[in-house]
C-alpha cells in the first residue's frame, strides 16, 4: 500500500515529471528550459530550437550544464578540422589563401549555428538520463528531486565560471602585451666584405693597419714598378760601393746640368734601396759632392713598361674569366608550395640551391637554381645529381 509521502507529489499543482524537470535544470534559467522541454514530452522527440548561450559561449555552457562527453566531442571536432585546413589541406591538397580562409569561415559558421540549434536537444537527452539514475537510486520522487537539486548547477558556479574566464583572459592579455614588447637585439650590418666572406664559406678576420707616421713615410724607400722586379735584380752593396769609390766629381758651376741631367733617369726608374741607402751615406760624409750612379736606363725603362703591359693585361683578363659562372636551373614554378618542397629537396641533398621571384607576362613566378659553379664541367655533374632526384636541371651562364 502506498506511503503518504509516495503520492504527495502528485497532488501538487505540477506533474512530477516537471518538478524532476526543475529539479534537475536548476534555477538558472529554469523558465527557459521547462516549457520547452514539456513540448519535447508533448511531441515525444526533441526538435530544433535556438539557444544563444549555448551558439555564443558552447564550451562555457557545455562546462556550466555539465555535459561534459558533447564538450570533449566538440573540442576535438574543431582541433580536428582546423588542423585539416591548415596541415593537410595545406600541404597535400596545396589550398590557396583565399580556398583556406573560405574553408575557415566555414568552419566558425558551423561552430556557431550547430551548437545554437541542436544545444537544446543535447541538454534534454543528458537531463532525461539524469532523472532516470536518480528515480533508480531513490525510492520516491520526492528524494530524486532532492538527488538532482544537489547536483544541478546554480547561480554561485555561473560566478564562479564568470571569474575563472575573466582571469583567463587576463593572462592571455597579459603574455600577449609581453610577447609584443620584447623584440630581439637588432644584429650588426654586415659590410660588403663581410658579406663577401660569408657567400664563400669562410671568415677573414680583417685589422685596419695604423696610419703611417710622418717619420716613416719620409724614411720609407719608394716602391718599384709592377713588372720591374725580376728583370732588374737588385743593387748588391759591394756593387754600390764601388761604384760610390770612383764618382765624377763636378764643379759647383756645373751642378745645375748635372742635377738637370739626372732627374730624367730618377723618374724613369728609382733606384735601388741599397744604393740609396748608400748613397745617402755618401751625402751625409760629403755634402759638397755630387754622386752620379750609372744605370742602364733605356733597357730598364723598355723592360718596366713590357711588365707593365703584361701586368694589365692580366688585370683585365682576370675579371672577364672570374664574372663567367654557371647555375642550374631546376624550374619557374607558379605555386609556392612546389617551388618550397623543390628547395627543400635540393637543400636536403647538401646542394646550394636558391630561389628567386620574378613577374612574367603570366604573373609571378618563383625561380629555383642551383649554384654558381665556377666551371662548367662541375654545374654538369650537379645538374646530373638533380635530374636523379627527379627535377628538370637546365645550365645557364650566370
Amino acid at each position: 500500500m502506498p506511503t503518504p509521502a509516495d503520492t504527495a507529489l502528485d497532488n501538487t499543482d505540477e506533474h512530477s515529471t516537471t518538478a524532476l524537470y526543475r529539479a534537475a535544470v536548476g534555477d538558472v534559467n529554469s523558465a527557459y528550459y521547462l516549457p520547452l522541454f514539456a513540448r519535447f514530452e508533448a511531441a515525444d522527440r526533441p526538435g530544433l530550437s535556438w539557444n544563444g548561450a549555448a551558439a555564443l559561449y558552447t564550451l562555457n555552457w557545455l562546462a556550466f550544464r555539465q555535459l561534459w562527453h558533447a564538450a570533449l566531442v566538440y573540442a576535438g571536432v574543431l582541433v580536428s578540422l582546423a588542423l585539416g585546413i591548415f596541415g593537410i589541406g595545406r600541404l597535400v591538397f596545396q589550398f590557396s589563401d583565399t580556398t583556406q580562409w573560405a574553408l575557415v569561415g566555414a568552419l566558425v559558421l558551423l561552430s556557431v549555428l550547430l551548437p545554437g540549434l541542436g544545444g537544446n536537444a543535447v541538454l534534454h537527452a543528458a537531463t532525461r538520463k539524469r532523472m532516470a539514475a536518480a528515480l533508480k537510486a531513490t525510492h520516491t520522487v520526492a528524494e530524486a528531486c532532492t538527488f538532482l537539486s544537489r547536483k544541478a548547477p546554480t547561480r554561485q558556479s555561473l560566478i564562479a565560471q564568470m571569474v575563472a574566464n575573466a582571469l583567463v583572459l587576463a593572462l592571455l592579455a597579459y603574455a600577449w602585451v609581453q610577447f609584443e614588447g620584447w623584440a630581439p637585439a637588432p644584429a650588426p650590418t654586415p659590410t660588403a666584405a663581410d658579406a663577401r666572406n660569408i657567400a664563400v664559406g669562410r671568415t677573414i678576420d680583417v685589422s685596419v693597419p695604423p696610419a703611417p707616421t710622418p717619420e716613416a713615410t719620409a724614411s720609407a724607400p719608394a716602391p718599384a714598378p709592377l713588372g720591374t722586379a725580376s728583370a732588374v735584380p737588385p743593387t748588391p752593396l759591394t756593387q754600390a760601393s764601388a761604384s760610390v769609390t770612383a764618382p765624377a766629381r763636378v764643379e759647383a758651376a756645373s751642378a745645375p746640368r748635372a742635377a738637370a741631367s739626372a732627374a730624367p733617369r730618377a723618374t724613369a726608374t728609382p733606384p735601388a734601396p741599397a744604393a740609396v741607402a748608400v748613397a745617402s751615406r755618401a751625402s751625409s760624409s760629403a755634402p759638397g759632392k755630387i754622386i752620379i750612379l750609372s744605370r742602364p736606363v733605356a733597357a730598364e725603362s723598355a723592360t718596366a713598361r713590357a711588365g707593365a703591359a703584361n701586368t694589365a693585361t692580366a688585370a683585365a683578363s682576370a675579371p672577364a674569366a672570374q664574372a663567367l659562372r654557371y647555375v642550374v636551373n631546376v624550374g619557374l614554378f607558379a605555386q609556392e608550395n612546389n617551388a618550397r618542397n623543390a628547395l627543400t629537396q635540393l637543400t636536403d641533398a647538401d646542394l646550394p640551391a636558391s630561389t628567386q621571384t620574378v613577374r612574367t607576362s603570366q604573373g609571378t613566378r618563383t625561380r629555383v637554381r642551383v649554384g654558381p659553379f665556377e666551371t662548367e664541367a662541375e654545374a654538369e655533374r650537379v645538374a646530373d645529381k638533380v635530374r636523379a632526384m627527379g627535377l628538370d636541371a637546365q645550365i645557364a651562364p650566370q
